[in-house]
């Protein structure tokens, strides 16, 4: 059993990920700013659950930068400074980053609302599900990123990529859990 300022921290943990991510949402969704690229409307709140304030900082501070409401009202000025390597790296391990936590809350949910065990435990069941569910939505998080930008939606090319993307995340910068039951790539 978790001591008490443990499971107190924890609840307090989620509460600012959830609360993060309702002002992320209702931003883009009540407010109008809408990303330029769509799958970041889903991104960004995802991201504020296990990021709480910080992703909630670095989306006012550079991502309602990227909306259409706001490229349309300050036009080419709103790319100044959008394209530093800090920056450009993040918004790309938010997409396979945020595809991963639908994952892992997904098998979560599955795992506890059908009380699967193995061995009287969830903890079997729970590696099962999460990693596939979160690479999988990864890799589709990341075709939505990539199938756009390349005028590509809806066909198979991009696809290859995003696996590729999201095969190397996922042993280099995925989750704990993740980087020691995925296979090495060697790259």
């Amino acid at each position: 059993m978790a001591p008490t300022w443990f499971e107190l921290l924890a609840w307090v943990a989620l509460g600012l990920g959830f609360a993060s991510a309702l002002v992320i949402a209702a931003d883009i969704v009540v407010l109008g700013n809408r990303q330029h690229m769509t799958i970041m409307d889903v991104a960004f709140p995802l991201t504020a659950l296990y990021l709480g304030p910080i992703a909630l900082w670095a989306y006012f501070a550079r991502g309602r930068r990227m909306s259409r409401k706001r490229m349309h009202m300050h036009g080419a000025q709103m790319n100044e400074g959008a394209r530093d390597s800090w920056w450009q790296v993040s918004l790309s391990d938010t997409h396979c980053g945020a595809g991963c936590a639908l994952g892992d809350i997904g098998g979560e949910w599955i795992v506890w609302a059908t009380g699967w065990t193995i061995a009287s435990t969830a903890l079997g069941p729970e590696y099962i599900l999460d990693l596939p569910l979160a690479w999988a939505f990864g890799i589709l998080f990341q075709y939505f990123a990539i199938a756009p930008a390349r005028g590509q939606l809806g066909r198979l090319a991009p696809l290859g990529d995003a696996i590729k993307s999201g095969r190397s995340r996922s042993t280099r910068s995925g989750s704990r859990r993740h980087r020691s039951t995925a296979p090495a790539t060697g790259s």
